[in-house]
């Protein structure tokens, strides 16, 4: 109803919700009690009813209102929700509407006030958990700040104990290779020593069977010469 009222310069949605109130609301028993209470006015609830047909607002002196199922002169149909829009905001019902209005304003009065007071309290829920989000989340990057800080700070200990820790072993590892080295050498001049050595021995072990050799070739020599002498003698 309050909807209805305030959109009194757009009509199609004043077509509209007027066809939710006649269509879906009032039909419900306990839904039309409480548009009684509120408008206080039986021959606007009587326009309001969807199952009558009425083109001209109800008599007094009649029973009941008066049902005419022709075309009203601008051409809307009884019965619709155009139809009783016509009718309600003629400026004869001006008195009855500014009524009703003041009515509703006054009833629902306590329930925007209660709303108010709903959205007021959403709202400090709302402002303490930013507050409270923001003071956790600075909290958090204080925490994650010093967690970086001494992370680097432990990593770059580490670093420097692991450096110390590899230039001792590089050491050891040149100095074992320089000794490997020097005892190489020391192993090969003894190799090349004995090598030498036994060379020289082969030498002279050659020279002196080739000596024994020259002295048994002339040896035999010498006796088959001794030999033919007393043959040729003969």
């Amino acid at each position: 109803l309050r909807i209805l009222h305030e959109s009194a310069s757009d009509t199609e949605l004043q077509v509209v919700v007027g066809d939710v109130l006649r269509h879906e609301i009032l039909p419900v028993e306990e839904n039309r009690k409480a548009a009684a209470r509120i408008l206080e006015d039986p021959m606007v609830l009587s326009w309001l009813d969807p199952d009558k047909k009425y083109s001209r607002p109800p008599s007094p002196a009649t029973d009941g209102p008066s049902e005419d199922l022709t075309l009203a002169e601008d051409g809307v149909l009884p019965g619709t929700t155009q139809a009783f829009l016509a009718w309600y905001y003629d400026e004869e019902r001006r008195p009855q509407r500014e009524a009703i209005e003041t009515r509703l304003a006054k009833m629902l009065a306590p329930v925007e006030a209660g709303y108010r007071k709903n959205q007021e309290k959403v709202n400090q829920r709302r402002v303490k958990r930013a507050r409270l989000r923001k003071e956790k989340m600075a909290k958090l990057s204080q925490l994650v700040a010093k967690t970086v800080s001494e992370t680097v700070k432990v990593c770059r200990q580490k670093a420097a104990q692991c450096t110390t820790a590899n230039r001792k072993r590089e050491g050891v590892v040149v100095e074992g290779r320089g000794l490997r080295v020097s005892e190489g050498q020391r192993m090969w001049e003894a190799v090349r020593s004995r090598l030498r050595s036994t060379s020289s021995m082969s030498d002279d072990s050659s020279s002196t069977s080739d000596c024994k050799s020259d002295r048994s070739r002339r040896g035999r020599g010498t006796h088959k010469r001794g030999s033919r002498s007393p043959a040729g003698g003969t």
